[in-house]
């Protein structure tokens, strides 16, 4: 989750910067450069997706290990983490899926760039900082 976040924060409009290249070369170029502007685009696109939900599918299997290890009391917190952070990779998926029907490419970015501004992160990280006590304090970590 770490990482999601730091990738947010430092790179939140890489999706604008895909998109002015080949919006350029889309308008000024003959049809095989048009095409090859596309063919562009789509590559550029899969590659920041794959960097985009990479972390969170990371994240998914490590919590399935942690709920085979922790407590009864710690199961919830883990399972409502783990259901939030389906939710981003679903969010991400509906807006990438937009992206063939969607006539505005600025308006799929925006959606794109938005991902994750919702109250869904700072929930997340109020969750993760109490599974974190949590975790220490069965371990005993306090009592050192």
């Amino acid at each position: 989750m770490d990482e999601i976040n730091q990738n947010m924060r430092t790179d939140p409009k890489m999706i604008y910067g895909i998109t002015t290249e080949f919006m350029g070369r889309l308008l000024k170029g003959d049809e095989d450069d048009t095409n090859q502007a596309l063919l562009d685009f789509n590559s550029e696109l899969i590659e920041y997706t794959k960097k985009s939900v990479q972390p969170t599918m990371i994240l998914n299997q490590e919590l399935n290990k942690l709920k085979l290890v922790c407590s009864d009391a710690l199961l919830p917190k883990i399972e409502e983490y783990k259901r939030l952070s389906s939710d981003y990779v679903d969010e991400f998926q509906i807006v990438l899926n937009r992206i063939s029907t969607q006539k505005d490419i600025n308006v799929t970015a925006k959606e794109l760039e938005n991902i994750g501004h919702s109250d869904r992160i700072p929930i997340m990280t109020e969750l993760w900082q109490s599974i974190e006590k949590m975790m220490r304090e069965e371990i005993g970590y306090y009592k050192k």
